[in-house]
């Protein structure tokens, strides 16, 4: 008897729980929220990346060891050339990079685009040199430049009239590091120079309009530097946008632990 009243009460449940199956035949199980999925190449491949450029073979075009074209994987086009120039830069196989000395550059013109500005490279300064330029997106006599202000491992930042220069040795010579350069147009101490994760160097700047990009020396002053991979966006990148890209640059060529 007690077996056949378990047997009742068993089939009971299972008729109420296929009950409630069927009348709830439509609900679904809600599903957790993603994490977070912003990387390097999401940030880089956002529309403000007008520049990208990774020392491979396979985005040069080569006379001999000299640099006619250095290509843009950005999507922009916005390729850095110097064809039929003695002012060549060298790729160098074996490191993996494009090495300018003396004179050399490569530029590219009518690129327009305004600051606010976030570029990141990776590089090797050689030999300092005073007023060499490393990099400089400018239009007529306004500019924003990277360079070397004297024979000493200081780099300084200049847009337009303004002009930012940490005052202590800001590299070190001859070893490769990541320079991350922010132009944040008139921002009270909004603009930036930072090696690596070492403490940033900040200042104020102007805004800028760009019609070109130039790498290497191009204002007559000598450049010995050698370039693995540049980034640059006609954006503000924000803190956790810098840290992606710097990360990426980092675990890619091992600047520093």
């Amino acid at each position: 008897m007690k077996k056949l009243l378990l047997l009742i009460t068993a089939l009971f449940i299972l008729a109420s729980v296929e009950g409630q199956i069927l009348r709830y035949s439509n609900y679904t199980a809600p599903v957790p929220p993603e994490k977070d999925t912003l990387t390097y190449a999401g940030v880089i491949g956002d529309d403000n990346t007008f520049g990208w450029y990774i020392a491979d073979a396979d985005n040069l075009t080569l006379n001999g060891s000299e640099v006619d074209y250095w290509n843009d994987i950005s999507g922009d086009a916005n390729h850095l050339y110097r064809a039929g120039s003695d002012q060549r830069p060298d790729w160098d196989a074996d490191n993996g990079e494009v090495d300018f000395t003396t004179l050399d550059e490569l530029r590219k013109t009518s690129v327009v685009h305004d600051s606010p500005y976030t570029i990141y490279a990776v590089l090797r300064i050689n030999t300092p040199s005073a007023n060499s330029s490393l990099i400089t997106l400018a239009v007529d006599s306004y500019y924003v430049r990277a360079t070397i202000p004297t024979t000493t491992t200081h780099i300084g930042l200049t847009a337009n009239a303004n002009y930012i220069e940490p005052n202590y040795d800001f590299f070190t010579e001859d070893e490769y590091f990541i320079l991350r350069i922010v132009v944040n147009d008139t921002v009270s101490n909004g603009s930036k120079l930072q090696i690596n994760e070492n403490t940033a160097y900040v200042g104020t700047l102007e805004a800028v309009t760009s019609d070109r990009i130039r790498l290497g020396a191009g204002n007559g002053n000598e450049s010995d530097v050698s370039y693995k991979e540049i980034i640059i966006r006609s954006h503000l990148d924000d803190s956790n946008e810098q840290q992606l890209i710097v990360d990426y640059l980092n675990d890619k060529y091992s600047v520093y632990e």
